[in-house]
């Protein structure tokens, strides 16, 4: 999610960047203008700005039109009849005195936020919004690898707080029967693993902020193959040795990219390029090892292999979850084994229901 605080001179910034976990916040920004094309990233944004002026009040006019569908709280002298008439005629409900303490303005900023993330949970339509905001961070980043330019961050941020949204309100069968209908066979392998990647963070109690991490991780993981030929990408039958070459690179590649054109996070650069290495030293594109392999690593690679067991494509049914998890145990050392015991734990218990959250993570 996204906090744009504009102005943010007042004591209560220190208070805002405490939530940051308790929300799932990727970015608090403190400035004094917003474009109309980053409205779409914002869940919220406080209004802390003068408007004793003309010219203040058409800036802020401006502003609250690139922002209709934007919670707000506006920070303001309430005792100024002028100030407290002007945002009421803008249509603002959620004003705050200036001079009250840092607890009662969060306490106002927590239950606008509270509102709205309950609003994105409950709506009926909740994952079909959550598969437009994924299929336009997918599409970008497309579009980023296909010009080579720098991938946009925030709406894979907004994506993977969508899904993380629905997971955390027991839909995932909603989410998943609409990922298994995407006409794209890499989307759709993507957004398979990021749901199971984020219902394993889940289920083991990680944070909303963990778990967001590890959502955007599952949507960037197979990035490196756009670098493939389509030809070789979607050949139904075996690969030849030398089209399997190719397809190798693509964590190498994927990695590559991310670390010179995104502002993404070291562990999500990690899980891209080592998402196809084994714990007994066999995988690619490193052949590291145990010692070598963190524990999201070896989540990712747990999730990644599951779904791709379980999907469906043109040449091939997906296999169930239980036969599926069946056959990863009989991977023997390749995988982490208390790691692959949790989550047959949570996905074959939860993946169609409620998500329980009462075990915790070894990692």
């Amino acid at each position: 999610m996204f906090l744009r605080v504009l102005d943010g001179k007042a004591p209560y910034i220190s208070s805002l960047r405490a939530v940051e976990d308790r929300y799932g916040f990727f970015d608090i920004d403190i400035e004094d203008n917003i474009q109309t094309s980053e409205a779409e990233y914002l869940s919220l944004v406080v209004f802390d700005l003068k408007v004793t002026c003309e010219r203040q009040r058409s800036h802020v006019r401006r502003l609250l039109l690139a922002l209709t569908d934007v919670p707000v709280v506006v920070i303001c002298d309430m005792k100024s009849q002028s100030e407290r008439a002007f945002w009421s005629g803008a249509g603002m409900k959620n004003l705050v005195h200036k001079n009250e303490t840092p607890a009662i303005i969060m306490t106002a900023i927590s239950k606008v936020m509270e509102d709205y993330i309950h609003a994105i949970r409950h709506a009926e339509n909740a994952p079909a919004i959550a598969m437009k905001a994924a299929n336009a961070a997918m599409t970008s980043m497309a579009n980023s690898v296909k010009s080579n330019e720098a991938l946009r961050d925030q709406m894979l941020d907004v994506a993977a707080q969508h899904i993380v949204s629905l997971l955390n309100n027991n839909r995932a069968s909603d989410w998943l029967s609409i990922v298994e209908m995407h006409h794209s066979q890499t989307f759709q392998h993507s957004m398979s693993v990021a749901s199971n990647l984020t219902l394993f963070a889940i289920g083991l109690g990680l944070s909303p902020k963990e778990q967001c991490h590890m959502t955007k991780a599952g949507l960037m993981h197979d990035l490196g193959k756009l670098f493939v030929p389509l030809d070789i990408l979607d050949k139904p039958g075996k690969l030849a040795p030398d089209e399997y070459r190719i397809v190798k690179e693509h964590p190498r590649t994927g990695a590559d990219f991310l670390s010179e054109h995104s502002c993404l996070p070291q562990s999500i650069i990690d899980m891209t390029r080592s998402h196809h290495e084994f714990l007994d030293g066999s995988g690619y594109p490193d052949g590291l090892t145990a010692e070598n392999i963190q524990p999201m690593v070896r989540m990712m690679t747990i999730a990644d292999i599951f779904s791709a067991l379980t999907e469906k494509r043109a040449y091939k049914e997906g296999y169930s979850p239980r036969v599926a998890l069946g056959m990863m145990w009989d991977m023997g050392g390749k995988l982490d084994a208390e790691l692959l015991k949790q989550f047959a734990y949570i996905v074959c218990g939860t993946r169609f229901g409620k998500v329980d959250t009462s075990r915790r993570s070894v990692a």
